[in-house]
């Protein structure tokens, strides 16, 4: 029997052109606000189904620790650190940033959806609720309202959002592939219309650089930009088991979740 991890990443996506996540120090607020751990220990009940998830979506798991930050490095960042003292400076840092940025405590927006696919994801709802509690830990008052997956790419594609919170399928194992999908400004799935410059020239270069270590280094300085910009706030990553008999072959899973064609594969008789 043969098996393998899936993962999915799952994101607080930000429409940067809808006042005020247009303004980079919203977005890094609720990034700080963002509760990354208790998702994972609540709402997947552990890291045996849940795991943590750097900037830009990146993670050790999938695509290595000389790009992204490595296990122990994501332990330390806002969200997965969890003493009351490093918990209560984030809190207190993203009050000071919203403040800076004129959004006054009580804020309300009714506009924060969320994936609920209650059907096949029990803890979904969960997930919303602990976002609506964190956020309003820095002042803003959020309404929830849950999707379905097929609704909720439909909303993000139709742009009819200000901040959803929904799982995302970790496409590609290599990082160029990864993080033009969801950053690029013709990226499939840059939803919230992010531009940024030096985006464009750190990607620009990476692409053209042949040297393993050398193209690391620069989408590590990537990851940083994202995790400052945070055009998205990875909260974890879904996994998922999915098996199969080992005399079935020409069988796999694509990082996407995708599987070949039926007409490809073969069983022993």
């Amino acid at each position: 029997m043969d098996t393998r991890v899936l993962t999915s990443t799952q994101w607080v996506v930000f429409h940067t052109e809808h006042p005020p996540y247009g303004d980079q120090r919203v977005r890094y607020a609720m990034s700080l606000a963002t509760p990354r751990q208790e998702m994972i220990d609540v709402g997947h009940q552990g890291e045996e189904f849940g795991v943590m998830v750097g900037p830009g979506g990146l993670n050790p798991w999938v695509h290595g620790t000389t790009a992204t930050y490595s296990y122990d490095e994501l332990k330390q960042r806002p969200g997965y650190r969890t003493s009351k003292a490093d918990v209560e400076a984030d809190l207190a840092e993203a009050a000071k940033l919203l403040d800076a940025a004129g959004v006054t405590a009580g804020t309300v927006d009714e506009n924060f959806k969320y994936c609920n696919a209650v059907g096949s994801w029990p803890y979904a709802n969960t997930f919303g609720v602990l976002l609506q509690d964190a956020f309003a830990k820095i002042g803003l008052k959020y309404g929830l309202e849950g999707f379905s997956y097929s609704d909720t790419l439909v909303q993000l594609a139709s742009q009819t959002f200000n901040a959803y919170w929904t799982p995302q399928y970790a496409n590609g194992v290599d990082t160029n592939e990864y993080l033009e999908f969801y950053f690029s400004v013709e990226g499939a799935r840059n939803y919230g219309q992010w531009r940024n410059s030096t985006f464009n020239d750190l990607m620009a270069k990476q692409n053209l650089q042949t040297d393993a270590q050398e193209r690391a280094e620069t989408v590590r300085e990537v990851v940083e930009l994202l995790e400052l910009e945070c055009p998205r706030a990875p909260t974890n990553i879904i996994t998922s088991w999915s098996v199969w008999w080992d005399y079935l072959h020409n069988y796999y899973i694509a990082q996407s979740g995708s599987v070949p064609p039926f007409d490809g594969i073969w069983r022993d008789a």
